[in-house]
């Protein structure tokens, strides 16, 4: 039985390896079999595959030799990057449905393969559909489908949708204490990622992975930043919105028992007024959640009449009626609207 060193490279770049037999009583039986398997998953002929598995169901659940291993059809498939086609994908589902549910090498699922291969929408609702479970089942390395989504910097819809499944997914850590929000502010940095995280995490921003880096820590990095204050205070109408957002997260919860003084206060109004320019409602939500109400009472006078009504249904989610009272009743020419 012939034995391959496997090499592996996480998304570090780190490198490891391991031995693996490859059983022989794996090898489809049919070598023709195998050349058309090839043939038509690594040149993404969709027509060929589909046709082998209406005029074949059974090739759907044979295995066949890949690179290192012996692997089904469905697994290679989905792993094509960017050009998989559902078409395809449900024909070898139909053909193979024990594959859906299948944990495959390193105990990652289909799910894992198409948030790694930044799928579109409608290939990872499918198998979100065949398999909900799977948004919840972390890999060998720890990862959920989530980590490797904003790793690759996926698209916003398929975000929104792993965290509409499995909205405790924000919070899950892998082996190296990250979490998906570590991995959306890497150099993939992924923009449309981190404003969902932060709404449904907010406590993310400052979470720390065992090397001590916390998603904060990974943006002052980047931007070579100076402290949270100076750089908070001077972004304003900056162009990186994300990575203000994850600053300003941050900087309310690292401050959330100190936000009585005049400079606190005036770093909250920023804030708002940033978020209000952004059109980031789940940020406006967030402040009422993290700052202190004088600060935000302080705050709400300097807003524009035009965006008070949608920061004023924020507050209506997330405050008493009293802290709604404080708010508004400054503002007479709203009270006077019949």
């Amino acid at each position: 039985m012939p034995i391959f060193v496997i090499k592996h490279r996480n998304l570090d770049g780190e490198v490891s390896s391991r031995n693996e037999t490859l059983p022989p009583t794996d090898s489809p039986t049919d070598p023709t079999l195998q050349k058309i398997i090839d043939k038509g998953v690594n040149t993404c002929d969709d027509r060929l595959v589909i046709d082998l598995i209406q005029n074949n169901p059974s090739v759907a659940s044979a295995k066949y030799k890949t690179f290192y291993s012996y692997e089904h059809p469905i697994c290679t498939y989905v792993q094509r990057r960017r050009c998989s086609s559902l078409h395809v994908i449900r024909a070898l589902c139909k053909a193979f449905p024990e594959g859906v549910r299948k944990l495959y090498d390193g105990n990652r699922t289909l799910l894992h393969f198409a948030c790694s291969s930044v799928l579109p929408l409608h290939v990872v609702s499918f198998l979100l559909d065949e398999w909900p479970e799977a948004v919840g089942i972390q890999d060998g390395v720890g990862k959920l489908p989530l980590h490797y989504a904003c790793a690759n910097n996926s698209p916003k819809d398929v975000i929104s949708l792993l965290l509409r499944v499995g909205p405790s997914s924000a919070m899950v850590k892998d082996d190296q204490g990250r979490l998906p929000l570590h991995w959306a502010c890497m150099r993939n940095f992924s923009p449309d990622a981190v404003p969902l995280l932060l709404e449904v995490y907010p406590k993310a921003a400052m979470t720390k992975d065992k090397s001590g880096q916390s998603p904060v820590d990974m943006v002052h990095f980047y931007v070579s930043c100076i402290q949270s204050v100076g750089y908070l205070t001077s972004t304003v109408g900056d162009e990186d919105d994300s990575r203000t957002m994850i600053m300003c997260i941050g900087y309310l919860i690292a401050n959330r028992k100190r936000q009585e003084d005049e400079e606190k206060i005036a770093v909250v109004g920023d804030m708002m007024r940033q978020f209000i320019e952004m059109k980031w409602w789940g940020g406006v939500s967030l402040l009422f959640d993290l700052a202190s109400a004088s600060s935000l009472v302080r705050c709400f006078d300097d807003i524009p009449l035009s965006v008070l009504a949608s920061a004023l249904s924020m507050v209506g989610e997330n405050c008493r009626m009293l802290t709604l009272w404080s708010l508004i009743k400054n503002k007479q020419d709203i009270l006077q609207i019949c």
